[in-house]
């Protein structure tokens, strides 16, 4: 997931760091312009250099780095290549960098009777859209006629950052029913209640979608 903490990193100070480093290696430097490609296999980025046509790796010291942004990369061979920064006024998307929808990855555990289905995410800057499908494997679960039924956990997030930074109360939808939830800081998903007498049956599909900001971690 995007590392919401690099915007507190000092870039320019890591630059110079960098750049004295190398000084004092004796390693021969030198700084130019690129334009993004998109992430690279295994980590970092792909970029292209200006009057290049082949793309490179590089590791990005400003964070994640949006497709067709224009950077400037300190190349130190052998050391590797690092963007140190952006060429002009970072573009919008640098600050709302965007991971696609990503399926089935999320870290989950489930308690007893529940199994998993199947999920998806999107990050987009600092706020996550979170689609959860749990399949009931124990018994029934029967609300009352005031639509009571006992507090529920379905799944956990175990991944500490993907948790909110404070309750989130959502709807669930399953194959004959909905009810509200909640999602718990310690990434817990809870149903909490659901229509009179109504029931989610061994094997039926509890779906929950949410989204909600990300946590400093």
């Amino acid at each position: 997931m995007i590392d919401q903490r690099m915007a507190h990193v000092p870039v320019r100070a890591i630059a110079e760091a960098v750049l004295d480093r190398v000084l004092q290696m004796g390693i021969t430097s030198r700084l130019r312009p690129a334009t993004v490609v998109g992430p690279a296999m295994g980590g970092g980025f792909l970029v292209v250099m200006d009057a290049d046509t082949t793309a490179v790796r590089v590791v990005s010291l400003v964070g994640t780095l949006p497709k067709d942004a224009r950077v400037m990369v300190l190349m130190t061979p052998p050391a590797g290549h690092h963007v140190v920064g952006y060429l002009g006024v970072p573009p919008r998307s640098a600050y709302l960098a965007d991971t696609g929808v990503v399926t089935n990855e999320l870290a989950l555990s489930y308690p007893a009777g529940w199994a998993q289905e199947d999920n998806a995410y999107r990050i987009v800057g600092s706020r996550i859209e979170l689609n959860v499908n749990v399949r009931r494997t124990g018994a029934a679960i029967t609300a009352t006629a005031l639509g009571n039924i006992t507090d529920t956990l379905m799944v956990t997030l175990t991944d500490p950052q993907f948790r909110p930074a404070m309750p989130k109360h959502h709807l669930f939808r399953s194959s004959v029913t909905s009810g509200s939830a909640v999602l718990n800081t310690n990434g817990q998903l809870t149903l909490l209640d659901m229509h009179s007498t109504s029931s989610i049956a061994t094997n039926d599909i509890v779906r929950v979608s949410i989204d909600y900001p990300l946590p400093l971690v």
